[in-house]
This record gives C-alpha cells, structure tokens and sequence, in this order.
C-alpha cells in the first residue's frame, strides 16, 4: 500500500524548554564534530589529487569532493538551527555577572535540582572585571549545574565558590555524588565528541559550556575533589580592575579657585561634593559622618589643615582623607590619609581617590 502523505515533525513549540534545549546541545556537537570530519576529509582528497596522474581517478575524487561539499551544505543548516547568538562580549563588573548567571542558571535548573542542597559561598569583595556577555555566561553556569545534577539524581549536595586571583576568577562547582567519579571525568572529556566511539549524551552539557565560554577566552575543566566528589571549574580571566570612586566627598580648601576646580573634577567623576572654605574647620562641619572621602588642603604654612586631621583622627572618626599640599608635608601623617601635591590633573586625583577608598 503506498502512503503519499509525508510524516510531519513535531513542532517545535510543543517541545519543553529542557527538550528543546538538549536538541540544540546535540545539534551543537554533532555540527562541530562533523565540520572537523569534512575539513579534514576535504584536505586528504586534496593531498590525494596532486599525487594522481590517471585523469579518470582524478575526476573520481573530484565527485567525492562534490558529495562532500553537499554533506557540508546540511551541516550548515544543521549548526544555524543551533547556534546560540551571543552580542560581543564587553567588560563586565565580574562579581555582579557570576552572582546574575547563578541566580538565574539556578532558576532555570530548579526541577533538575530538586531534592539537591544548593549553597554559595560568600562572593568576593574584590573589584575586577570580566570580559564575558551576560547569556554566555548564563548558558556555562546552567549547562554545569545540569552536568552536576545529572549525577546528583535529586540527593545530596551542590556547593558552589567563587574565587579572584592573579588577574584570574574561578566558579568552582562541587558535588557530593561520590560514585564513579573517576569514570565521569573520563567520560567527560574535553572537548567532548561525537565522533569518539565513547561518546555520551552525558558529554551534552559540558561541550555546551565550553561552547558557551569560547569566545570571551573562558575555560571549563573538570577533576576530582578532596572529598571524593566531581569539581567543576570555570574560568575567566580578569581584563582590569573596576576603580571604585567615591559617592560622597567634603572638600576643605581655603582658595576660591582651587576648591571650585575641586568640585567640578569630582563631579565630572560622579561624586556628590560638599565644600568648604576653612580646613581648619573640617572637623566640626556637620556632614563629616555623613561622607567617604576627605579632601583637605594642609594650609600652609599654617598647617590648620593637617590639624583638622589629626583632630578628626583623635576622635575615632576613621573616614578615608587626602591631604593636598603644594609642597612635601614634614609632618606626620594621620592614618588613613594619603598626601597629593599640586599640581594635578583629573586622571591623578581619580586615581587618588581609588588608592584611598580601597585602603579604607
């Protein structure tokens, strides 16, 4: 009996989130691999043509390259259905990206986490950045939550930390699934591939992962933790530190001019600035609690300035403080406050203000 209708493939739109995701994992890999199957085979045919002198074998291979070629039209097809479109990766606050990314992977994952103990450690005070986009990032912490959850199997426990050292941050993922640790980290290997005749579906997730992370320079590695579980570990690396400026300043400056160049500096920077034109006086000016920076002229060669300081100091009150002078100050310093000699431009008193709240 002959059947012209043709079978009809389900919609996309009826599959769920997590199926429709683990079709474009596999698409993924599958793409990958066979673009490095093609490439390799096309190269060999190519070797194999200059070596031949019969013009019948040479035609042979040239309809070889043509079948290949159209192998290679379906890939194409095949890796735009699953590619993942991720905007150019920019300098990002690295502890505000991470923190998002596992706030929102968490979310995304909480059905395959059921029944697991999720806990953070605490998140690094350091300011750096990253160069990493926001989905990427997202799509690495989901896909490794998922490798984990995986072997997990809705018990135990999933402890994630984040560390930032020698201009390099790592996202450390590990679980107390202690079975078969070494087979995982075996099988798991990196990059995963299709090709292998070891290949598994388990291998989806990390191969997603590094994916995910291959642009911004990021890596995904695996290995076995002290307590006999899988440790995952993401890492990126740190492009620049973030200067941290202050969001409150009180001036103190006794020349007119100065104090106003002061102001519009630290304004051009974002801060909110209070001025005053005694720095004699600063200690008993009544928005003193309220700010995160000091700038005070020493008044030379008064010194009513440094005195002010000092004052400040013996009163406990511990705010971080600049003192300008016009020339090298013999005196001693007060804790916590750094010396800027005049003159200086914007960038120098940027940069000031960062040593100085970073000190604290």
């Amino acid at each position: 009996m002959r059947h012209d209708s043709q079978p009809t493939l389900e919609p996309a739109a009826q599959l769920s989130a997590a199926e429709r995701d683990r079709l474009q994992q596999l698409c993924g890999t599958i793409s990958h691999d066979f673009n490095n199957a093609i490439f390799a085979a096309t190269g060999r045919l190519e070797l194999l043509k200059r070596r031949m002198e019969d013009p019948a074998l040479r035609g042979l291979v040239g309809e070889v390259e043509k079948t290949i070629r159209f192998f290679e039209s379906i890939n194409a097809a095949v890796a735009q259905a699953a590619h993942r479109q991720y905007p150019t990766a920019s300098p990002r606050n690295a502890i505000d990206a991470v923190q998002a990314a596992l706030v929102a992977a968490q979310a995304q994952s909480n059905e395959a986490l059921i029944g697991v103990q999720v806990s953070h450690a605490v998140l690094p005070s350091a300011e750096a950045q990253i160069r990493a986009d926001a989905d990427a990032l997202l799509v690495c912490c989901r896909q490794v939550m998922t490798l984990h959850a995986m072997r997990l199997a809705h018990a135990g426990s999933l402890n994630i930390a984040v560390t930032i050292a020698e201009r390099t941050m790592r996202v450390t993922f590990e679980d107390s699934a202690t079975r078969s640790t070494e087979q995982a980290i075996t099988n798991f290997s990196a990059p995963p591939s299709f090709l292998h005749p070891g290949f598994a579906a388990e291998q989806l997730p990390l191969a997603t992962a590094q994916r995910a992370l291959r642009e911004c320079g990021g890596t995904v590695a695996l290995a076995m933790a002290p307590s006999g579980g899988l440790r995952t570990t993401v890492t990126l690396a740190v492009v620049a530190e973030l200067r941290r400026l202050p969001s409150r300043v009180l001036i103190a400056d006794d020349e007119m001019l100065l104090r106003a160049l002061l102001v519009q500096m630290l304004e051009t920077l974002g801060a909110d600035v209070t001025s005053v034109e005694d720095p004699g006086s600063i200690d008993t000016h009544e928005a003193l609690h309220d700010q995160e920076l000091l700038i005070v002229d020493a008044a030379v060669p008064s010194m009513c300035g440094l005195k002010a300081l000092q004052r400040i100091r013996v009163a406990g009150i511990m705010t971080p403080a600049i003192l300008i002078s016009g020339s090298t100050v013999d005196e001693a310093i007060p804790l916590r406050t750094s010396v800027l000699l005049k003159p200086f431009t914007t960038a120098t008193l940027e940069a000031a203000c960062h040593a100085a709240i970073s000190k604290g």
